[in-house]
């Protein structure tokens, strides 16, 4: 038999056609041809698959049949419900399978609606001649499925396994294919998952014969044969659906270009009229500078007749210092006669001067005040004139005109007189969506309210009372979740407002996720709040006589909550989507935890607060106010004084022990904040938790915001007299404190600045696991840490925090460009900054030699992990290109001088460390990895291949480089030297073009892992091929942990400082490396002996506590 008989131009050729049914799920697609190829050379009596879903190979397989005239008869299962490895779903999966399937195929093909099980019942013995297994992918239920439909297979039976090479999760097909392979004849695709095509039958068709019986180099050309033609179509497939998606991008983009056309034609005809307006206005202007001009001529004169009345002045005065000694002489006299000169002087002169120069004083402020200002030097006049009771009156008048008449913000024209009605199509828009568009649009429509004279508040509540409206008037109701036994229970105050009431409530009800309760106490509100309570079902609603405010109220509520937590939250609110969760999420992980707030928006899309500050004189400050819903300093949690009400979720037990809000404060105000600071004196903490967001119209509960003020003001006298030996611990109010009063910290916590590439992701390895365990030490320690990504500035929130604990901040978005500014702003509130990598620290190098200053008192500590020229050397050598002895002197010697600005440098072994001594800088500490050995039980019987870890993100890497030298160099020798050849499973990122090209039968490309545990556990070897690198490799020391030995390069044993044949296996050349592979995967002995060396090593090299201190000692000695 040849591949000329079974790979005929007739049955090849249609392997290249596109299937006429490709799914969104896209896992089979790389086998279709394969499933074309098998219907044609096999040509099966009875088709069976088990495990359907959307039907990409069981159309195909249909299509086959139809299209090569085979007369098989086909029978699809599966129940259509899913399962947790591919997601659970309804029938519409099967309706539209359905609805296509059978106008082509019925009548060949059956679509069984059936358990695999149950299904198998309806098959004879020996009656199936082609099955497929794709079911659910655990080793137990893939070997049911097996054994199941063992007997129902003909005499030529085969059988297909998907997913034969993947191996996270519980997926065990793997596992079961290698039994299987070791009793029947068998081939194996290793791309797209993996396909296994094993013989069951006692005399398989002609073709499947052939194919189980290739040996190489035959085997590989034909698995490259198929796995070609498949990729390609996985390709073509994902063209053609980019191509869609960006078809619809266009018609979205087309959408929006339209929108921006409307909002410019709008824009223009204000911009028009504000044109026209500014014409009106410069021609007022010129005559208004005409009249100055006029004014100006007048006050010369004014200016002349000053001076002469200022000479008057001097002559009157020197003849009253003259009349003085009369003045003296005369006041004792009784004489009429001798005191009536006396007399006429005072009242002609004195009197005189002063009723004299009063109008000439007044006429002449009255022109400099509107005049003089105008032009330069003016203000000196009107300074001379005025003294400093006029200057002091105008600086007021000033900041009272800029006060009344600045904008908070500006679009570029002036909307002052915008007519209403082109606002409110704008305004409908904005307002109609989710509070997540809201968000998006409320900036502008701020600006457009408040320079209209419209306010963003009024727009809001008048666009909800429509809403009120339209809801009371329909048969629409509010249905609140009301569990028996609550996890929380929320307690809102109602006083009239209706209208923003009615949001807040809907909100509540599409949390259906947390057992839940609702508390109402309606205080006596006099609006529609009575009608819209009527429409309200499941809620526990109290409606009081009388308004006895907010702050007793919630007593009231508080009596009648049945839930394990309260949450007080304000009816101007609304919750976004996942806020509750977070808050019980953030209370329930730790017992000392008080109570729990988080980011509170304003309508116009701005911050109101992110946690809140209590200074020493008992003031308070809404942290962040004004900023922007993401700004970097507000998405971290942290520790605080105290959260607003408007979302405060606590303990009930904590509440009680406490005795809910103290009634002093009431009605209302100062409440939370007392409750707060008595939680802090009770040893509980206050945690602001970002993931927590609520919308606030802010003072929505108060008749009027004068009000709410001037309650504040009334209860902080109060509070300050309770809490006097508290406040004593506090911050001065002071905007320089900020940032220190922000996160309520311990004692001696010191601000540590962190300075790397990027957000130190484990998995993409180069340093970054070690520097997540510096992140993660510091934190542990009790140090407040900001992490500054230099080069990788933008990574998305929700990767971060995904990889780092959530209370270290981000400064996320400066980037090199905004590095300088950042520190020079920010250095002096930092004790310690921290500088990884040699890049970095040039950069801020450049930085630390302009302004030194800047960094008084800040510890500079040089994270050099390694003398990274060393790599460029070896890799100049291993390429047959060496550095001249000077220039590889030349580029050591300049990256240990950036070391020149750092009190204490760190490296990742001695080795490194001897070059930074070596270079003058005394103060080096050695700092490598932290891993714990966890080594599995697996004995080396049971685990098979080699393992290699690590990302492949382009060609000119070390990690590329090294993998390509083994697939090339090395595998070949080592699979040439065992009777079974050996895979090598590859993890990591694959970006590298040159690394995907290198999947084949025996190196599976297993892309990134989440949890690695389960692969350690089955391989056998470790590899580290690594033929230039610097520091030392994380891997190695991963791998130890988890029990595997490993062979590597003698760069790798180096760099470890790791002993041939007593913790690692070294090959210094590829015949070496792979003889050292062969002879450790056939001796158990020997790799016992690796195993147990490597981890001692590991227990020396990498002791968390080690660890710590080290890094304690680069914080504070």
């Amino acid at each position: 038999m040849s591949a000329d008989q079974f790979l005929s131009f007739e049955i090849t050729a249609p392997l290249f056609a596109k299937p006429k049914h490709l799914t969104q799920t896209t896992a089979w697609h790389g086998h279709l041809p394969f499933a074309r190829w098998i219907v044609a050379a096999a040509k099966p009596g009875v088709l069976v698959e088990l495990g359907v879903h959307e039907g990409a190979s069981y159309c195909t397989f249909c299509e086959s049949v139809e299209r090569f005239g085979t007369n098989t008869k086909c029978y699809g299962v599966d129940a259509w419900e899913g399962d947790h490895q591919a997601g659970f779903y309804g029938d519409q999966v099967l309706k539209a399978l359905s609805a296509y399937h059978d106008p082509l195929y019925s009548s060949f093909s059956t679509l069984v609606q059936k358990w695999f099980a149950d299904a198998a019942q309806d098959f004879d013995d020996g009656s199936i001649d082609l099955l497929h297994i794709d079911g659910l992918h655990t080793y137990d239920a893939v070997k049911a499925d097996f054994e199941a439909y063992l007997p129902k297979m003909s005499k030529s039976g085969v059988i297909l396994f998907h997913d034969t090479v993947v191996r996270h999760g519980d997926f065990g097909v793997w596992a079961l294919w290698e039994e299987l392979t070791k009793k029947y004849p068998h081939f194996e695709f290793a791309h797209s998952n993996g396909l296994g095509v094993l013989c069951v039958g006692e005399t398989p068709p002609p073709a499947l014969s052939w194919l189980c019986g290739l040996r190489d180099p035959l085997r590989g050309e034909v698995h490259d044969f198929f796995a070609n033609i498949g990729n390609r179509l996985i390709w073509e497939t994902e063209e053609s659906r980019i191509r869609d998606r960006l078809t619809v991008m266009e018609t979205s983009v087309n959408d929006q270009q339209s929108k921006m056309r409307w909002d410019n034609e709008f824009l223009n005809t204000i911009l028009q009229s504000r044109l026209d307006e500014s014409a009106a206005l410069r021609d007022e202007l010129r005559r208004l500078f005409a009249d100055f001009k006029t004014q100006e001529a007048k006050l010369a004169e004014v200016f002349v007749e000053l001076d002469l009345k200022n000479a008057e002045i001097e002559k009157l005065s020197n003849l009253a210092q003259a009349l003085q000694s009369e003045i003296f002489a005369l006041r004792n006299s009784t004489s009429w006669k001798v005191t009536k000169p006396l007399r006429y002087v005072r009242s002609r002169n004195f009197a005189g001067l002063k009723a004299g120069l009063k109008p000439v004083v007044k006429f002449g402020w009255h022109v400099a005040r509107k005049v003089l200002p105008l032009v330069p030097g003016g203000q000196k006049v009107v300074d001379k004139i005025t003294a400093s009771r006029i200057r002091r009156f105008e600086e007021t008048e000033r900041q009272k005109f800029q006060d009344e008449h600045t904008p908070r913000y500006f679009i570029g024209q002036d909307l002052t007189n915008i007519d209403p009605a082109e606002v409110t199509p704008l305004v409908t828009r904005a307002l109609s969506g989710a509070p997540a568009t809201t968000q998006n649009v409320a900036p502008i429509i701020t600006e457009i309210a408040a320079l209209s004279g419209h306010g963003t508040k009024d727009l809001f509540r008048s666009f909800q009372k429509d809403r009120l409206n339209e809801f009371l008037e329909s048969e629409d109701l509010v249905r609140l979740p009301n569990a028996f036994s609550p996890k929380v229970s929320i307690i809102l105050v109602l006083y009239n407002n209706a209208e923003l009431t009615l949001p807040c409530l809907k909100s509540l009800q599409s949390e259906r996720d947390i057992t839940l309760e609702v508390i109402i106490i309606d205080n006596a509100s006099s609006d529609r709040t009575h009608e819209l309570l009527e429409k309200v079902k499941g809620a526990k609603i109290v409606k009081n006589d009388e308004n006895v405010g907010f702050l007793l109220a919630v007593n009231q509520a508080a009596e009648m909550a049945n839930g394990e937590h309260i949450l007080l939250f304000n009816n101007d609110a609304t919750m976004r989507p996942g806020t509750l969760e977070a808050a019980i999420k953030r209370l329930d992980s730790d017992p000392g935890i008080g109570a729990v707030g988080g980011r509170i928006m304003l309508l116009d899309g701005r911050l109101q607060e992110a946690g809140s500050i209590v200074w020493n004189d008992g003031t308070c400050l809404g942290y962040a106010r004004g900023d922007d819903e993401d700004a970097p300093h507000v998405m971290f949690v942290r520790d605080v004084d105290y959260c607003s009400g408007a979302f405060l979720l606590t303990p009930k037990k904590v509440w009680e022990e406490l005795g809910g809000f103290d009634t002093i404060y009431a009605p209302a105000y100062y409440e939370e904040t007392d409750y707060c600071m008595r939680l802090w004196e009770k040893g509980y903490r206050v945690v602001y938790d970002p993931k927590a967001i609520i919308d606030h119209f802010e003072f929505g509960s108060a008749a009027k915001s004068d009000w709410a003020i001037a309650q504040q003001q009334k209860n902080h006298i109060v509070f300050k007299e309770r809490h006097k030996d508290s406040l004593a611990a506090q911050y001065a109010p002071s905007e320089d404190n900020i940032s220190k009063a922000r996160i309520r910290g311990r004692k001696n916590a010191l601000s540590v600045l962190m300075v790397d590439d990027r957000v130190p992701y484990r998995h993409m390895g180069s340093g970054y696991p070690r520097a997540a365990d510096i992140v993660e030490a510091i934190i542990a320690m009790g140090h407040n840490l900001t992490h500054y990504p230099l080069q990788f500035p933008y990574d998305a929130w929700d990767s971060i925090y995904a990889s780092l604990p959530d209370n270290v901040e981000i400064a996320r978005g400066f980037g090199v460009t905004g590095f300088e500014e950042y520190l020079v702003q920010n250095a002096a509130r930092y004790d310690v900054l921290i500088i990884s990598r040699p890049h970095n620290m040039a950069i801020f190098k450049k930085i630390f030699d302009k302004q030194p200053d800047a960094f008084t008192g800040v510890r500079i500590v040089y994270d050099a992990e390694a003398v990274f020229a060393n790599r460029d050397i070896s890799k100049a050598e291993m390429l047959g290109k060496p550095m001249s002895m000077d220039r590889a002197t030349t580029l050591v010697s300049e990256e240990i001088s950036l070391a020149q600005p750092a009190s204490i440098i760190a490296t990742v072994s001695g080795e490194e460390a001897k070059s930074f001594r070596g270079g003058g800088k005394a103060v080096v500490e050695i700092l490598g990895h932290k891993l714990e050995a966890k080594p599995s039980d697996v004995p080396f019987s049971a685990r098979r291949n080699l393992l290699f870890v690590g990302a492949l993100v382009a060609d000119d890497t070390p990690n590329v480089d090294s993998l390509v030298w083994f697939a090339n160099e090395v595998l070949p020798k080592v699979n040439l030297s065992l009777e079974q050849p050996l895979t090598l499973q590859v993890v990591g990122k694959v970006e590298s073009g040159t690394v995907q090209t290198l999947a084949s039968e025996h190196i599976h490309l297993l892309g990134r892992v989440e949890n690695l545990d389960e692969i350690y556990d089955q391989s056998r070897i470790f590899i580290a091929p690594t033929r230039y690198a610097a520091g030392i490799p994380h891997k190695v020391h991963e791998a130890a942990a988890h029990g595997l030995p490993c062979v590597a390069t003698e760069l790798i044993a180096r760099q470890l400082g790791w002993a041939h044949d007593e913790a690692i296996l070294v090959g210094k050349d590829a015949t070496e490396f792979a003889a050292q592979i062969a002879r450790l995967y056939q001796d158990e002995e020997l790799w016992t002996k690796i195993r147990a060396g490597s981890l001692q090593k590991l227990a020396e090299d990498c002791a968390p506590d080690q660890f710590d201190a080290t890094v304690a000692r680069l914080l504070t000695e």
